[in-house]
């Protein structure tokens, strides 16, 4: 059953009068339980779209279109009032810099206890309980002292653990998870990675996971979406998308995956830059960096269309045989 179902999602950004267009019809879907991977390089527009479905951005200055709907609610358009009852409880974030994520004046505990009392109704005792068992579920030891800890008294990977815990506090329905291991070593990443796995298959809890960690995708995720330029341009299952990629940027970024056994070789890059946020460009928005582009494709709008079990954005999709990584 579907439970997050988003349509022709669009971000712009205001500057005066000049409009930044930052995502552009992004569509997406997410199923009960299901952890979905969500990939790109920096600037692609993973981040935006997240925090656009939680609601995070100035409305002062942004401008949301299309559809998202959670659960059967639409999240485009809610009202803050609306969206502040939905935070925490239906649907939370897990940011990838812990010291802006918490407050620094207030300890670890009354922010758990807080985040747990205002959507569960527990009593203080048993939101303290509940609080300390989370900070020992995501690997913090001593979890009664450090209860009672600040957050600059913390280790970054003990802070990102933390996050962890806030989000996870209420079993929310939709966990958007933005880079969550950056901050943490592998032992403590597949510890992490562990926690949201069981939480899916022990309450239903479904992950879209932003990164750019193609391991970490193949690891835990059943479907994929890879976005450029504030574009999905390719979507499928892991599995496909991995053994046989159907878009050439997502062959450039399983093509700079270090093999083992190749120490010493030079690692496949992907020539050029990502484009800037806002800039138009004609055609591919890929075709600048592509090594298969033909003239054609620098022209006209080039569309998402359904190829296998997802879809691609690329006209020479059909007739190109790239290389995967599994």
């Amino acid at each position: 059953m579907t439970l997050l179902d988003v349509r022709d999602l669009s971000v712009t950004f205001w500057s005066g009068t000049q409009p930044s267009p930052v995502v552009t019809d992004v569509s997406l879907s997410i199923g009960e339980g299901e952890i979905v991977g969500l990939v790109g390089e920096s600037g692609s527009g993973k981040s935006v779209t997240g925090l656009a479905l939680m609601g995070l951005h100035d409305p002062r200055v942004t401008e949301i279109r299309g559809s998202a709907v959670l659960d059967g609610r639409q999240l485009v358009g809610m009202p803050e009032r609306g969206l502040r009852k939905l935070r925490g409880s239906s649907i939370s974030m897990i940011f990838q810099e812990p010291m802006t994520a918490l407050d620094p004046v207030d300890t670890i505990g009354s922010q758990l206890t807080e985040t747990i009392r205002t959507h569960l109704r527990l009593p203080h005792a048993a939101a303290r309980d509940r609080a300390v068992e989370l900070l020992e579920r995501v690997g913090i030891g001593d979890a009664e002292r450090r209860f009672s800890a600040y957050p600059f008294q913390l280790s970054g990977g003990m802070r990102q653990r933390v996050v962890f815990a806030l989000a996870l506090a209420c079993r929310p329905r939709l966990v958007i998870a933005d880079e969550p291991t950056t901050a943490v070593d592998v032992t403590i990443q597949a510890q992490l990675l562990r926690l949201l796995t069981d939480l899916t298959e022990e309450v239903g809890t479904a992950v879209l996971l932003i990164t750019h960690d193609l391991g970490v995708v193949a690891e835990v995720c059943q479907r994929m979406y890879t976005m450029y330029g504030g574009r999905v341009v390719e979507s499928g299952s892991v599995d496909s998308v991995l053994e046989v990629p159907k878009h050439p940027y997502t062959a450039g970024l399983l093509g700079s995956i270090p093999r083992a056994g190749g120490e010493g070789q030079r690692l496949a890059t992907i020539p050029g830059r990502v484009p800037r946020p806002g800039s138009i460009h004609e055609g591919c928005i890929f075709e600048p960096r592509c090594a298969f582009s033909l003239p054609e494709c620098a022209v006209g709008e080039i569309p998402l269309e359904p190829m296998g079990d997802g879809a691609v954005r690329c006209i020479r999709a059909s007739e190109l045989t790239l290389a995967g990584a599994l």
